[in-house]
């Protein structure tokens, strides 16, 4: 018999970073034997159509609001709080650089981290994220992303703010 579990894919700019982290997810949920409901975070991409063939439309929540990992944070708990916390496993996927701020800003919403799996892609990883990523993180620990000079600097590489 297979379980129900959530498993939240962080969404990303890069199409072949995001498609391995949704492969990472349905290999868990393959090797793990769950029925998955997945929650795709990011307004860049749709989740993808191999997924929704694969598991069905009605296993899909599409977290399209979100413009940076706080926010997909944030508003994923939201949307599992609503259903699922304390009810079913939850799982994070991601790309192995992500992880680290993915559990900062949870930490920050006050959740217990040993309630989730994280799971990490280590494929098709963009190196331009990788080099981004340790100054995300800085921003985020020191909480200033909100600062007119950080904000713009987003946007001059790409990020929707």
């Amino acid at each position: 018999m297979r379980s129900d579990s959530v498993i939240v894919v962080f969404g990303c700019r890069h199409k072949k970073e995001l498609l391995a982290r949704t492969d990472i997810a349905i290999n868990l949920a393959t090797r793990k034997s769950i029925n998955p409901i997945f929650i795709f975070t990011s307004c860049d991409s749709p989740p993808p159509k191999e997924v929704i063939g694969m598991f069905g439309a009605n296993r899909i929540i599409w977290e399209n609001v979100s413009r940076d990992t706080q926010e997909n944070v944030r508003n994923t708990l939201e949307e599992i709080g609503r259903r699922w916390l304390d009810k079913l496993p939850i799982y994070f996927a991601s790309s192995w650089y992500h992880i680290p701020r993915i559990k900062l800003f949870l930490k920050r919403e006050n959740v217990n981290l040993s309630k989730f799996g994280f799971i990490k892609s280590y494929n098709d990883i963009q190196l331009m994220n990788v080099l981004v990523e340790p100054f995300a993180l800085l921003v985020a620990l020191f909480r200033i992303n909100h600062w007119p000079i950080i904000r713009l600097i987003k946007r001059k590489i790409g990020y929707q703010v």
